[in-house]
Order: structure tokens, then sequence, then C-alpha cells
């Protein structure tokens, strides 16, 4: 399994190379810490995303009024919502929308556009515009991943 840290020894500066091996487990411990801070991060925009007023049409057949292409989804049943997820395992974190029976392709087409079939809409066939919501949140979530992870490795030297 890939670790985060490899460190590779060097005579000039063998003294701060065993000082980062001596830290490496702490290292990767704030790491996985902010995988898994920025993770929850994500899920909970990205379920905001959802929830935010749509500019689309509105049919009777659905509760709310659907999203605008290049809008984030509407929430219409909570599916695509409770689809939302992440997972850190100890060298990465994955973030995105898990499948779910039934809607096999949904959220990928909602996030990239396409042809699928709309369940609530008795599996009619349709061609959607792409209303992304996991690359917006990605998108709009970078930049609190750096200071997460700088928050993250600070702790390190304030445990010794």
């Amino acid at each position: 399994m890939a670790k985060y840290v490899t460190i590779l020894p060097n005579p000039n500066n063998k003294k701060v190379f065993a000082d980062l091996d001596a830290r490496k487990g702490k290292i990767e411990k704030a790491l996985k810490t902010t995988f898994t801070k920025t993770g929850r991060y994500n899920k909970n925009y990205a379920k905001k995303l959802l929830e935010l007023p749509k500019f689309g049409n509105k049919y009777q057949i659905l509760p709310n009024r659907s999203s605008a292409p290049g809008e984030a989804p509407a929430n219409q049943s909570g599916s695509l919502s409770r689809s939302i997820d992440f997972s850190v395992t100890k060298n990465r974190m994955e973030f995105g929308d898990k499948p779910r029976a039934g809607f096999h392709n949904v959220s990928h087409v909602l996030e990239f556009g396409g042809d699928t079939t709309i369940p609530m809409l008795g599996n009619i066939e349709v061609k959607i515009e792409a209303r992304p919501h996991i690359s917006k949140t990605a998108e709009d979530c970078d930049e609190k991943v750096m200071p997460l992870m700088v928050a993250e490795l600070k702790k390190i030297d304030k445990k010794k």
C-alpha cells in the first residue's frame, strides 16, 4: 500500500531526515485527519448545493422546481443527496456520488450531461444537459484543503 511520505536519507542533512522520519507516523495521521475533514466539508457543501433555489422548469409530477442547465440538480426525491459521500483510506480521500440501485448512471449524467432514463418520470428516456454538483463542490472547496492541512501539521510540533 502506498504511503504519504517516503523518507530518502541524504548524508548532508541526516538530522533533518531523522527528524522527519521520527514524525512520519504523525504526518500521515495529520494528512488522514485533513482528508476526513475535507470529505465531511465537501459532502455537506454538495448537499447544500442541491437545496439552493432552482430556475428550471416546474413539472407537475415532481415535487420541486427542476434545475436549469449549469445549476446543481434540484433535490426531488432525496436519493441524489443520500448518495453523496466520501471515504478515506490511508493514502487518499474519494468524494462523489455513490451508485444506488435503480440510479445506475443518473448522477453521472446529471454531473456531465447525456442520455438516461428517469425513474420518477416512468423510466422515460431523456437527454440532460450538465448540472454539475460534485465538480462545483471540488472547485469551490479547493481553497479549504491547504489551510486544514497546515493546521493539522502545525499540531505535530505542539504535541511533542
